[in-house]
Parts: C-alpha cells; structure tokens; sequence
C-alpha cells in the first residue's frame, strides 16, 4: 500500500503486490502488467482494495501449502548423489573417497545445463 512511485517500481521485482493510493501514476506500466492497482484516495475503497488483496492472497496461499504430488523439485540432486556414489566406487575400487570435482562439474554442467561453482 504506497503513493510512492519508487515502491511501484521494485515490489513487482520482489513479487510483491501494489496497492497505490494515487487517483493516477506516472508508473502505467505497472498497471498494465497487473503488478499494482490505482486505489484512489478514499478510505472506503482503500480498506475494500485491501480486504480483497489479502482475501485473494489468502487463497493463493491456501491452494499452494499441500504437497507437491509430482515431487519436491530434487530429483536431479538425488539422481547425481547415486552417480557420484556410483562413481566413487568404480574409480576408487570400493574406497568412498571425493568424487574429482571436475568430473562432478562436468556431469552438472550437462544436466542442469548451467554453470556449477567452484564449492559445489
């Protein structure tokens, strides 16, 4: 909830919804995107905008509290926890020693299709 033109500008960069209470902004583009809303200046229909964004994000939240049933998302940091394990094993004849962290860069680098750090 702002009149500032700043906070139009960076809520919608933290996923924030806006509430502006403004009768017009500098800012359209925001409201054409559907990250902020012209609430006006009038008390009444401030606290019904603000009663019905909290509703709606309460909803929101409601529907996306349950458990994932397609997964939790770590499949490929289970899959190359077997291959390292796997890796380990041949390379070091049954010794659990490190895995070469160039080679655990090397298979990251092609399954997750994007650059690993150096600490990974």
């Amino acid at each position: 909830l702002t009149d500032s033109g700043g906070i139009q500008e960076e809520a919608p960069s933290l996923g924030k919804p806006v509430l502006v209470m403004r009768d017009t902004t500098e800012r359209a583009e925001a409201i054409l995107a559907g990250t902020a809303r012209l609430v006006g200046t009038n008390r009444e229909r401030i606290l019904s905008e603000v009663e019905s964004l909290l509703e709606k994000l309460r909803l929101a939240t409601e529907h996306t509290l349950g458990a994932n049933p397609f997964g939790d998302g770590r499949a490929t940091t289970r899959i190359l926890d077997i291959i390292y394990k796997d890796m380990q094993m041949k390379e070091n004849r049954g010794r659990p020693d490190q895995v070469p962290i160039e080679i655990k860069e090397s298979i990251e680098r092609r399954l997750l299709r994007r650059p690993v750090s150096p600490e990974a």
